[in-house]
């Protein structure tokens, strides 16, 4: 174990926190409309993933040290792991590290855990944190059949007490990394009473995180079983699909789509892993594509031998066809892996995150279906008509889609999924009406059958002037896996364009490239090979568009392995490019002569950057007419050009010798790129609304150029277009309860588009009704008073509202909640009386929709610290109230006068509930005319009122004294 390296390599990351800090991921957070992950910059976050099961237990922390970087080279995001491994590793016993240290003192007491192991753990995290990747981590891994593999038996001799312990301390232990989703059970689905030890650990780690919980949760179950399929689960946030079905699993898919959408995000979680089951590379791309094209939010890639890190010969090397002949170590730059990079480079630069299926065929048409499922083609486009990608099975299928359903002039390109290069169709960019058929050129370039179908809209508006802002480059002959520019003279702009020509003496292309800043380059083409004298070299072109700035800006070309060679870098900046969807055209040529030419490319819009990489085998270069020379390194050429009109563009090149390669690229100027901000107002997400009867749905829309016109859409059907303020249209609901998504879709006068989506359910109106209450006051030294347990178990769904009444003018009410394990929220309050007789007291409304459900249950009002005085708590819970978006209107008032009032309140729906809490300073109290007394407890009144139509209401009470508060709040109903 080289210790000394290892703390080095902390102390540095540590050092090194405050350089990527801006640009962390963390934390990651699920999107609005429950589809996607998102950024702490508010960018979708598409999860990349290897699955690394063994790592904790196998390798040794230098060799997880090389996993990680080469991992975080390549752009995967997101790895799955076992924190405590149970069987797949070479070591005696197989559950201890390389080192030989024991996750517990007694591997049959899962509470008995040994802090030396969990320490190591947390390091790990630690340095996944500093490479901004997420970890998901199996606390407990079941093992398929309550096999040897995983931990079942000893999660039922530890039992469901001890299993929460161990949760405990590990959720408590983790709870400060951003960088952790936790995974219940394992490769099973098991049985009522050991859910009942699964959900023992995973609800430990939420008590021990504390807050309710600080980490997203997910579910491993059988294969060909979905997380959400399997009830029973104490929390799921993360839907997932495990099937082996390879490209066969689209049905699959449309299902996970079909129950998740608006409710929870899609990860591909486990499929066939690279050399296990006689999988090939259609399968490990199906398994990456199909996701993506149904709505999933990332994908996870296995590799054997990677996933349990066997080297040959290894006693655990016993699955599927061989493994790698190298063992982990030579698998690390596989095919599979380099599968997935292109897949990352593919999505990442788009806005896959806007994709839905084309369940219906609305879109693609006809023409998609083959002989079998392996023959089909999966379409997916977005709701503003500005991006639709389709994933073909087979090269021979030739399908129709209705052009019409894109916004604007459509820009086609095939993506080779095996080597990651582009291909511009010819006739394009294609008018967005009629039908169009697309079918592949022919095999890609591995000899298989699949392709990529990109189309994406022309944008409109090309006003921002592009720019060249600086460059540097360098180029060295060395031993190295790497080369690097110097720093940057001046620190690159946040949003600007970076583009890197990359040229190499070897037949390995480059890895990745990535910057000092965080940002993760892509490939736009190459490598571009010839014969001859330049025959073993390669160019290549990658880019990053909406950079992450950073000071002391390095740009680094990483390659699979390090080689004796010459290797050249030359990176420059670009201002006005557009942010998004940068890339138009790209193509790469080599030849023999005294010229040298690429192209023609046909650009797509207007104002466009022409970038030109050119390299020579001897003599000197100089970029063609109409280019402005930016580089003559080793008297190689970069050059440009900006240009105003859409077109055919070459570029040429003067090479003083014979062998030349150019590789050329085009990017698109931005325009007004700002879209519109759009939020469905009415109903709320989740709200239950009646049958049979009228809803208006509410919208409101804003953006700095204008919004051209707003789309309504119930399960995707079209339910009215609006274009002027205010954004509304009534909807009928069917009689037949079911479940509904509603989308607003915003269009700017620049053609940027926004959306917002809920879903909502129908069923038969439920009356507002009162359910039970219970209540208690007490005069004691303490930090909190509590009810009595409710005679009843809370119904799931229900509302509870508590009126809380202490003697104290400096306290007031920190938290409310229940051992249900409801959290509540305040409604109203402190109200306090300037003077008088209840200048010292003060009054609080809190509440909870959509309880969860308990027997025995206690309601807690709890104080910022502890004070001897008077302390009440009045909670009362009532039936047909919203589950989300519940509370309408509140208001209070103090007085010393014989009638106590409050209000009015005007109410925004006809179905509410009317809560008012009284207190008085002496004597007694009674609720006015049209409520209904709950309360008098200790002479103060709670009392509601049902009204059933929308108006202005105000609550009365009859003091027998003179000073009172009183607080009053509505409740929607359904």
């Amino acid at each position: 174990m080289r210790l000394a390296g290892w703390f080095f390599s902390f102390l540095l990351c540590s050092l090194m926190s405050w350089a990527h800090a801006q640009s962390s991921p963390y934390p990651i957070t699920i999107s609005a409309n429950k589809r996607h992950f998102v950024n702490a910059q508010g960018q979708p976050y598409l999860m990349v993933a290897d699955t690394a099961w063994s790592i904790l237990a196998e390798l040794t922390q230098s060799e997880i040290i090389d996993y990680l970087d080469d991992r975080q080279a390549r752009g995967v995001n997101t790895i799955l792991i076992n924190l405590i491994e149970h069987s797949f590793t070479s070591n005696t016993p197989k559950w201890v590290t390389r080192t030989g240290i024991s996750p517990f003192s007694n591997v049959n007491d899962m509470s008995t855990y040994n802090s030396a192991y969990f320490d190591f753990a947390e390091w790990f995290i630690q340095e996944a944190l500093e490479r901004d990747i997420l970890v998901i981590v199996t606390p407990s891994y079941y093992g398929a059949g309550c096999s040897s593999d995983g931990w079942c038996t000893k999660m039922r001799t530890t039992g469901a007490t001890k299993l929460q312990q161990y949760g405990q301390y590990i959720g408590a232990k983790f709870a400060s990394y951003p960088n952790i989703i936790w995974s219940a059970s394992g490769d099973a689905t098991p049985g009522p009473s050991d859910m009942l030890l699964v959900n023992a650990v995973m609800n430990g780690i939420v008590a021990g995180e504390g807050s309710g919980g600080v980490h997203y949760h997910v579910a491993h179950w059988d294969r060909d079983t979905s997380g959400a399929e399997i009830p029973g689960i104490s929390r799921l946030d993360i839907d997932t699909t495990y099937t082996y079905e390879g490209p066969e699993n689209y049905s699959r898919l449309l299902a996970r789509w079909a129950d998740n959408e608006g409710v929870r995000p899609h990860i591909f979680f486990e499929g066939e892993y690279e050399n296990e089951h006689n999988s090939d590379s259609l399968v490990w791309r199906s398994q990456i594509y199909m996701p993506m094209v149904t709505g999933s939010t990332g994908f996870i890639f296995g590799n054997n031998p990677i996933w349990y890190f066997a080297d040959p010969g290894d006693p655990q090397d016993t699955f599927g066809n061989g493994g790698f002949p190298g063992g982990w170590t030579t698998a690390m730059n596989s095919p599979g892996i380099q599968t997935l990079t292109h897949a990352r480079n593919f999505f990442s630069p788009i806005a896959w995150h806007t994709l839905s299926p084309d369940v219906n065929h609305t879109f693609m048409t006809s023409g998609y279906l083959g002989s079998t499922p392996e023959n089909y083609v999966q379409a997916s486009i977005n709701s503003a008509g500005t991006l639709a990608v389709m994933y073909y099975q087979n090269h021979l299928r030739n399908p129709t889609f209705d052009m019409s359903k894109m916004a604007g002039p459509v820009t086609a390109r095939w993506y080779d999924p095996s080597n990651g290069t582009y291909t511009a169709i010819s006739g394009s960019p294609f008018a967005n009406s009629g039908t169009r058929q697309f079918m592949p050129p022919s095999l890609n370039y591995e000899g298989q059958t699949d392709w990529v179908l990109l189309l994406e809209t022309t944008p409109e508006n090309n006003d921002n002037p592009i720019a060249y802002v600086q460059n540097s480059e360098q180029a060295v002959t060395a031993n190295t896996d790497s080369i690097s520019t110097p720093s940057f003279v001046t620190n690159p702009v946040a949003g600007n364009l970076m583009v890197c020509a990359i040229a190499y003496n070897s037949t390995s292309p480059v890895s990745a490239v990535s910057d000092t800043a965080g940002n993760s380059y892509t490939k736009a083409v190459g490598p571009v090979g010839t014969s001859g004298a330049l025959a073993g070299w390669g160019l290549e072109i990658w880019y990053k568009n909406n950079l992450v700035s950073g000071s002391s800006f390095v740009t680094t070309a990483t390659f699979p392995s390090a080689f004796d060679g010459y290797k050249r870098i030359s990176c420059h900046e670009y201002s006005g490019i557009a942010a998004s969807n940068a890339l138009d055209q790209v193509i790469g040529d080599s030849g023999y002569g005294a010229t040298g030419s690429v192209g023609p490319v046909t650009t797509t819009q207007d104002k466009e950057l022409l970038f030109m990489a050119g390299a020579v085998a001897s003599g000197s270069s100089a970029a063609g007419s109409g280019f402005t020379q930016r580089s003559t390194l080793d008297n190689d050429t970069i050059a440009d050009r900006i240009v105003s009109t859409a077109g055919d563009y070459s570029a040429t090149m003067s090479p003083t010798g014979d062998e030349w390669q150019m590789a050329f690229v085009t990017f698109k100027a931005a325009g007004e790129a700002v879209p519109p901000t759009v939020a469905i107002t009415a109903p709320s997400n989740s709200d239950v609304v009646p049958t049979s009867s009228t809803v208006a749905i509410n919208v409101t829309a804003s953006d700095n150029v204008g919004v051209s016109n707003l789309k309504i859409y119930v399960n995707g059907n079209l339910l009215c277009t609006d274009t002027t303020t205010p954004y509304s249209c009534n909807w009928s609901v069917p009689a037949t309860a079911g479940s509904f998504s509603i989308q607003a879709v915003a269009v700017d006068a620049a053609g940027n588009s926004a959306n917002h989506t809920i879903a909502v359910t129908s069923a038969s109106a439920i009356p507002i009704s009162y359910v039970q209450n219970s209540e208690q006051s007490i005069t004691a030294n303490s930090s909190s008073v509590a009810t009595p347990a409710f005679s009843s178990s809370l119904t799931a769904g229900n509302l509870m509202v508590c009126a809380i009444v202490y003697n104290s003018n400096s306290i007031q009410v920190t938290s409310v909640s229940d051992t249900a394990g409801n959290s509540y929220a305040k409604a109203v309050g402190p109200v306090t009386s300037p003077s008088g007789l209840m200048a010292d007291w003060r009054a609080e409304v809190w509440y909870k929709e959509n309880l969860a459900t308990g027997t025995s249950v206690t309601v807690s009002a709890n104080f910022g610290s502890t004070f001897n005085a008077y302390k009440r708590i009045s909670c009362h819970e009532y039936a047909g109230i919203k589950t989300s978006g519940a509370l309408d209107q509140s208001t209070s008032a103090v007085g010393t006068t014989s009638i106590g009032s409050v209000g009015p309140i005007t109410t925004t729906q006809a179905n509410e509930l009317l809560f008012v809490a009284g207190a008085v300073g002496g004597g007694n109290s009674m609720a006015g005319s049209g409520f209904t007394q709950r309360s008098t407890l200790d002479n103060d009144t709670v009392a509601d009122r049902i009204v059933s139509s929308t108006g202005s209401y105000s609550a009365t009470m009859s003091p027998t004294g003179d000073d009172w508060q009183m607080i009053l709040v509505s409740f929607k109903g359904l």
